[in-house]
């Protein structure tokens, strides 16, 4: 073959290569991002564990020291005699009005940093999404590239008087040129 049917040949050979290459290449990276946003969700679910167990764990130690200020002020006002009345009533309402603020202001960073870690989340899915590439466009364009390379290999052959080409084959481009192996 020769001329016009080599260089069509070799366009023919060429899209379909990179056709192949294109998809290829897209699904790889699909895949590659999505293995990241899955382990970016994983990240995700670990950092709302470690968040909550930190709240537990905050809510424990405000709950321990409110404790030890109410004993401490049961303990003053038991020395002197003062009783439940007057100064060691109103220590100790403050005491616990001081015990639900600082619980309402952890639970609000809880809710606040919940948020934010979701917020996080949400952008890296996106921007990991919007990097992902449609196989089937991807197998158009490397056609398209392949084959606008095979008709330029295949005309400069022609024009340089190389062999004779014979088609490709379904097994491999290993048979293009005269005296070569098919296989």
């Amino acid at each position: 073959m020769a001329g016009p049917e080599a260089a069509a040949a070799m366009a023919i050979g060429g899209a379909v290569t990179g056709g192949i290459a294109g998809k290829k290449q897209a699904e790889a990276q699909n895949a590659a991002i999505e293995a990241a946003i899955h382990n970016r969700i994983d990240i995700h679910g670990t950092q709302n564990k470690q968040m909550a167990q930190s709240l537990k764990l905050e809510k424990w130690k405000l709950n321990q020291a409110a404790n030890a200020n109410e004993a401490r002020i049961r303990v003053l006002t038991g020395e002197r005699g003062i009783g439940e009345a007057g100064t060691a009533l109103a220590l100790e309402r403050q005491n616990e009005l001081d015990r639900g603020v600082n619980q309402r202001i952890m639970h609000m960073n809880f809710r606040n940093q919940r948020e934010m870690s979701h917020k996080n989340l949400q952008a890296d899915v996106i921007r990991l999404s919007s990097s992902a590439e449609n196989a089937g466009m991807a197998m158009l364009s490397g056609a398209a590239g392949g084959a606008s390379t095979g008709l330029a290999i295949g005309g400069l052959a022609t024009e340089a008087g190389l062999p004779e080409l014979k088609p490709f084959t379904a097994i491999g481009l290993g048979g293009l040129f005269n005296g070569g192996s098919t296989g």
